[in-house]
């Protein structure tokens, strides 16, 4: 039991510890399933990103931009599927970016 506790502690300190180094945006934070669109939500389905009814942060928008931009950059260049992804993700990513401006 003493061991349990003394390691609840240290990861409480590690969070908050956590949470001050990565200076994290408490303010800023949209939720996909209310504030995008159904065609948007798709895209980010498509990219791997999970699509939940919760509060998204900052930081974690951020990690989405990137992973969508993984998954324009993982399509072929041969037959302009880069092109095509871009064009119809870039809606989607600068919805995403205004909202952690």
């Amino acid at each position: 039991m003493k061991y349990k506790i003394i390691g609840f502690i240290i990861e409480y300190y590690y969070f908050l510890w956590y949470i001050i180094e990565n200076k994290q945006d408490w303010g800023k934070k949209m939720n996909y399933k209310i504030d995008l669109s159904e065609q948007n939500q798709n895209l980010l389905i498509n990219a791997d990103v999970k699509v939940e009814d919760r509060e998204y942060f900052a930081d974690e928008i951020k990690k989405d931009i990137a992973e969508i931009s993984s998954y324009i950059m993982s399509k072929s260049s041969k037959n302009g599927d880069i092109a095509k992804a871009q064009t119809e993700n870039m809606p989607l990513i600068n919805v995403l970016q205004k909202n952690i401006s």
